[in-house]
């Protein structure tokens, strides 16, 4: 008859890394979960902005990630002429808050603008306002175009092909 010597037990070396362990998740802080809730930032911050109440409370309860909006509004904010109403308006009928605002920013910071809230109704319209903001400044520098006719001419629906093939079959 063979017998077994051998215990299976824990080495007594492999306690020391769960007492670390358990030590460090001791010490962590905990974040309350008001500190987590996008809600109340969001409405906090534009509050602070000078949105009216009711507006803000309505623009954060119907965004889906309403602290991007309420960066938005606070980035807008900051160029000249633009009202926190606009901005939050704008801001809240987008569906990419954070590119907007950079929009807005990055064709500010390269061109002398004149008329700000139309910078930001171009770039609303958008479908992409990070590339719009880049060909407006792009066309602007290379045709010495105007911010404005530089605005038209990338919001454009596009190139519309005038000669066609008789081939061609459209559906």
């Amino acid at each position: 008859m063979l017998n077994f010597c051998c215990q299976f037990s824990l080495p007594k070396r492999s306690t020391i890394p769960f007492a670390l362990a358990g030590l460090l998740a001791v010490a962590l802080p905990i974040s309350p979960v008001a500190a987590r809730n996008d809600f109340k930032a969001c409405t906090g911050s534009l509050i602070e902005s000078g949105v009216a109440d009711d507006d803000a409370i309505a623009a954060c309860a119907s965004a889906l990630h309403p602290r991007d909006v309420s960066d938005c509004v606070d980035e807008v904010i900051d160029i000249r002429e633009i009202s926190a109403s606009n901005a939050l308006s704008a801001c809240s009928r987008v569906r990419r808050p954070k590119d907007l605002s950079d929009c807005v920013s990055d064709i500010h910071r390269d061109l002398s603008i004149t008329d700000s809230p139309a910078v930001l109704d171009h770039c609303r319209r958008s479908l992409l306002p990070t590339r719009f903001s880049e060909c407006v400044s792009g066309v602007s520098d290379a045709a010495s175009l105007g911010a404005s006719e530089a605005m038209q001419a990338c919001i454009s629906a596009g190139f519309q092909p005038r000669d066609i093939a008789d081939s061609f079959v459209s559906f």
